[in-house]
């Protein structure tokens, strides 16, 4: 079995090599043959220069890079267009979930069936927990899909589900929306594991604010006009 994990990448240089070398450790760990697909999404501090020199002495670390920040769900996309595993996974970069989790989402991963991580005593702002909890709410009010951690960057899947899963729409911060719905839509089953959180070893975390429900709810209900 060969595993491709894809990292999305956005000014992380305090925490990407940590990250990178945690995933080799948990291969080396299961004694699982897979890659590292890195993708430097426009990083404006050190992480693109780093990971060029981590892929030197690694020839499982492949790396990307988008001249411009494109958005996580592009550089998620750009990622699996170059994986050549048969097992497919996503994680964050900042260090909040450790890839040891992903030995929970391996046993149900197969075709038709995709493994989804949920942060368990996340360690977020209180306002965060809020902002996520609406979310989730909203999702499943115009999606249909009742997952209560959406975001959450820890995925598995099976490469020959793709196809069906990939978004076409949401390809910034509605990526995973978008890929759960596609998911609900083709009868791929959604198994929910929990996942351990922890806090940030550097670098500012980004995005959810109350402000922004308005904005949500127009971009949700665009995706499900396009679905």
């Amino acid at each position: 079995m060969y595993i491709s994990i894809v990292l999305p990448c956005l000014n992380e240089e305090e925490n990407i090599e940590l990250v990178v070398n945690d995933v080799f450790k948990w291969f080396k760990h299961q004694h699982l043959d897979g890659e590292v697909i890195a993708v430097n999404d426009g990083s404006e501090d050190q992480t693109g220069p780093l990971l060029d020199r981590m892929a030197v002495s690694n020839n499982r670390l492949n790396i990307i890079h988008h001249n411009e920040n494109k958005g996580h769900g592009k550089a998620l996309i750009s990622g699996f267009s170059q994986a050549k595993g048969e097992i497919w996974g996503m994680m964050d970069s900042d260090g909040q979930i450790h890839a040891e989790d992903f030995a929970g989402l391996l046993p149900f991963v197969r075709s038709k069936q995709i493994a989804i991580g949920r942060r368990v005593k996340r360690v977020d702002p209180f306002l965060r927990k809020v902002f996520m909890r609406i979310y989730a709410l909203l999702v499943w009010i115009i999606l249909g899909v009742r997952v209560k951690d959406v975001n959450c960057g820890m995925k598995l899947f099976h490469s020959s589900d793709w196809p069906k899963l990939e978004p076409r729409i949401a390809t910034g911060g509605f990526f995973h929306a978008e890929l759960l719905c596609r998911a609900k839509r083709s009868s791929i089953l959604l198994k929910i594991v929990p996942v351990s959180h922890y806090p940030r070893h550097g670098g500012k975390q980004t995005g959810a604010s109350i402000k922004v429900i308005k904005t949500i709810v127009v971009e949700l209900l665009r995706l499900r006009r396009g679905l």
